[in-house]
């Protein structure tokens, strides 16, 4: 299903919108506006410090002069009484993440012409941030070990031109030579033969190793908890990945040279390894059976680390889940949990796969992040507000963030509530009826039909700036989580596969 971009989307909701606007007053509140959506800013990626006492998290704003989008790393209290501001360069900062002996806050950018993204560390005693690596790959995911001495990094292959330039690249440009099954992909172009592959970086040295290579892509690294090995996922025991909708877990030793020992075999994916404290078992998500592609819906699962058989954890569970984390005694398993237009916060005990949910509601819990203390934060937000950070205590929680508080103070909203219906079929289909602020009853309201992408994915309890437009200029907007959407198990899911 074809989706506008943001650029166009945005001209188009202005356009529908004029009316309404022409004669908004300012009285406050009001009806949200299409300029919000430049006033409006992304809080999230929550990450606590080992000790709990602060967060950091990314703010991204829109600069509509310049047509471009920015985020900055922000830091919170633990209590809430204190935010910090802790980058503000223009090219934009992300993952923030933090050494494991609190001394540093690292984080990934391009500014100052570092091209394809480094890490820097912003030494939290003073100072300006320094850069730790510069990889012609840029970075992607990284992760500090567990001593703090070196972090693991998923990097892309050198482009054999990069640093010749402009003026030689025109005058010599490259053929496209096509020699792949999966020959361009949406957002990057036309493939080529370089791959995302695992390096080490010295600290204190700032040397990079490069530990895996091949005609494949890895992804996901991470630590076991003494230090000595990785677990990443690959596509390495396909011959062709491009034909197989198949990955797999791997273990190597965090050494160059080193030879990596595949863990899983299951013909589908296998995704997102988790260590288990003591380190003897990682969880992941097991996919579906590979035909499906998009249609999968991932099952936790646990297989030893020094190889074995792994095993569901809760097979009877049949909803989406992801952002799998363990308790500190490894007995359960933290775990998002999408069901029918929201996503919770919930836990799966290792014996017996009992399902226990920790944060519900009609609310969407977009992520989340446990100190070595003990201490929680979710990044969460409903149909009325965007996500902010909140901290987790017993059960409750205590809003810690309060950056679109402003401007959704100066907001009269509609009302989204849900709505379900029996289709011809028998069929119970879900949706959600966002209703025009001072709705009327028995008043006839024209109605926009707003149906979702995906197919996969679904209309959840999150606030949406394009549904409170709509709404805002007197329609009643129906979002429908038809056959084939997320949220309602995996028959409802694979109910339209290879039949649109």
């Amino acid at each position: 299903m074809a989706c506008l971009s943001p650029a166009r989307l945005l001209s188009a909701l202005v356009a529908v919108c004029l009316l309404c606007t022409s004669g908004a007053t300012a009285q406050s509140p009001r009806p949200i506006r299409p300029s919000d959506i430049y006033r409006l800013k992304d809080v999230g990626s929550p990450r606590l410090s080992p000790d709990g006492a602060w967060i950091a998290y990314t703010v991204s704003t829109v600069d509509s002069s310049k047509d471009k989008s920015d985020s900055d790393i922000w830091m919170v209290s633990w209590d809430g009484t204190r935010t910090l501001r802790m980058t503000s360069s223009p090219e934009g900062e992300s993952n923030p993440r933090w050494s494991p002996d609190n001394r540093f806050l690292s984080f990934v950018s391009g500014r100052y012409e570092s091209k394809g993204g480094q890490i820097w560390l912003l030494d939290r005693s003073g100072g300006d941030a320094v850069r730790l690596t510069d990889l012609t790959g840029g970075v992607g995911e990284y992760e500090w070990s567990p001593d703090g001495t070196r972090i693991a990094i998923v990097s892309h292959d050198p482009d054999p031109d990069e640093g010749k330039p402009d003026s030689v690249r025109a005058r010599n440009p490259k053929p496209i030579v096509i020699d792949r099954y999966g020959f361009k992909r949406d957002n990057t172009g036309y493939l080529n033969r370089l791959r995302d592959h695992l390096w080490i970086v010295d600290v204190a040295t700032r040397t990079a190793v490069q530990i895996t290579g091949g005609d494949f892509d890895d992804s996901s690294v991470r630590w076991s908890p003494d230090g000595r090995r990785l677990a990443f996922v690959s596509e390495r025991a396909n011959k062709d990945a491009d034909r197989a909708n198949n990955s797999d877990l791997y273990v190597i030793d965090a050494a160059k040279g080193a030879s990596p020992m595949q863990l899983t075999t299951w013909g589908g994916p296998d995704a997102s390894p988790v260590w288990s404290p003591d380190g003897t078992s990682i969880a992941y998500l097991q996919g579906s059976e590979p035909v499906l592609s998009a249609y999968t819906q991932s099952q936790i699962a646990v297989v030893p680390s020094a190889g074995g058989a792994g095993r569901l954890v809760s097979p009877t569970l049949d909803r989406d889940v992801s952002s799998l984390t363990w308790s500190a005694d490894g007995t359960s398993l933290r775990f998002l949990l999408g069901d029918d237009r929201a996503v919770h916060l919930a836990s799966v005990a290792l014996a017996g796969g009992a399902v226990q949910r920790v944060l519900d509601g009609r609310r969407v819990v977009t992520s989340y992040d446990v100190s070595v203390a003990g201490r929680m934060v979710v990044s969460m937000g409903t149909a009325v507000r965007s996500p902010e950070i909140h901290a987790l205590e017993s059960g409750a929680l205590r809003v810690l963030t309060h950056v679109n508080d402003g401007v959704f103070a100066e907001l009269q909203l509609g009302t989204t509530e849900d709505l379900s219906f029996r289709n011809k079929d028998g069929l119970t289909v879900g949706a959600l009826l966002v209703k025009p602020a001072g709705f009327t009853a028995g008043t006839k309201y024209p109605m926009v039909l707003r149906i979702h992408g995906g197919p996969n994915g679904q209309d959840q309890h999150l606030f949406s700036f394009e549904r409170e437009l709509f709404a805002a200029s007197g329609y009643l907007v129906l979002a429908v989580n038809y056959r084939g959407s997320s949220g309602r198990g995996q028959a409802w899911k694979k109910a339209i596969f290879a039949d649109w």
